[in-house]
């Protein structure tokens, strides 16, 4: 109920519904930036807790874009509901630019959207059936979002409400105390899908020892950065979603688990193995940092960290799973040596 509640707010900053303290959210916070783009998350009790449920407005906003100023090209479901992350996730694990607006890609002789490097064949074909599904936007008008749970299209709390009640609290709990890892990793990723590592904000919060900061972003070091903005682990979800394919790309939590953690059979077991070897590498790596002052003296420590942490639990996954492990594990260390390798010869 208070997640459906403080959507409200989050409908009406969208909406640009709002007198004197919606002004002085867009001068202080947004300045000029999206709501569902923005990442600053210093600042009021209220902002925070803005920024921290913002992106569940997702599951029922439609938008319908005008001239596409206000809507995220890959992030924002503006394509019959869909986010284009999802529907090509080959060719959004390579772009350059995740969060660039429609109104940036849409040019007068077509979509141009960069990519980090020439598109293989797969990908062009991905590329095209792409530009065959999406019109580019014709209207000069200003984006217009609605509310795909109510019949008139407004935002009503009963609705998110209900919504929220409905959606599976957790699904991935049950196969992650079923997947071949050690009990202590399983509590581990247990606490950190239910949000209760204790990070340097929620430490500062307790009082403890510490500034909550990161030392090596210099920004609040909450969950979600030790696991996924931080530079290390940015470093380690580029490795593997290089070495294991796209589908690995993950900037969000919740968004992650929920296309990837409600597989079945193989692919789930194997998935929580790697998953929770990246994980307990940042956490562990993190903990050298900011409890022993120790810092890895490459990047690609972590990525040998990580696969120690594989190979470590290798007996304990299915005999009839070990051939599929050992075939992530020998590209991931293939990737590994390739980077590894200017490094030792120098």
């Amino acid at each position: 109920m208070n997640v459906a509640l403080m959507l409200r707010w989050v409908w009406r900053i969208l909406q640009g519904d709002g007198g004197l303290w919606l002004q002085l959210i867009k001068a202080k916070y947004l300045r000029g930036r999206l709501l569902l783009a923005c990442s600053l998350t210093n600042g009021s009790q209220f902002w925070k807790s803005i920024q921290s449920i913002k992106h569940e407005i997702r599951f029922g906003l439609r938008i319908s874009v005008g001239d596409g100023s206000g809507t995220q090209f890959w992030l924002d479901p503006w394509l019959e509901g869909e986010l284009l992350r999802f529907r090509f996730p080959r060719l959004f694990a390579i772009c350059a630019n995740p969060a660039v607006l429609v109104s940036a890609a849409a040019l007068e002789d077509g979509w141009h959207v960069t990519f980090r490097r020439p598109l293989g064949p797969v990908e062009v074909l991905d590329w095209e059936l792409l530009l065959a599904v999406i019109p580019l936007p014709t209207s000069a008008v200003s984006d217009n979002i609605s509310w795909s749970l109510s019949p008139s299209g407004e935002f009503s709390v009963s609705s998110a409400y209900l919504a929220l009640c409905r959606m599976p609290v957790l699904p991935w709990l049950s196969p992650l105390w079923k997947a071949p890892l050690p009990l202590k990793i399983k509590i581990f990723v247990w606490q950190l899908l239910r949000d209760r590592l204790p990070s340097g904000t929620e430490v500062l919060k307790r009082h403890g020892p510490g500034n909550g900061i990161c030392p090596l972003c210099y920004l609040p070091e909450t969950g979600s950065h030790i696991l996924f903005s931080c530079v290390a682990a940015q470093a380690l979800w580029c490795f593997v979603r290089e070495s294991l394919g796209p589908e690995w790309e993950a900037s969000d939590l919740a968004d992650f688990l929920r296309v990837r953690a409600t597989q079945v059979g193989l692919k789930c077991r194997l998935f929580w193995l790697v998953f929770a070897a990246m994980m307990w590498t940042l956490w562990t790596t993190r903990n050298k940092m900011v409890i022993e002052k120790v810092f890895p003296r490459r990047a690609s420590d972590s990525f040998f960290k990580f696969l120690a942490f594989l190979q470590h639990w290798h007996p304990l996954v299915r005999t009839r799973d070990r051939g599929r492990l050992q075939h992530y594990l020998d590209a991931l260390r293939a990737a590994a040596q390739r980077v590894s390798s200017p490094l030792l010869a120098a």
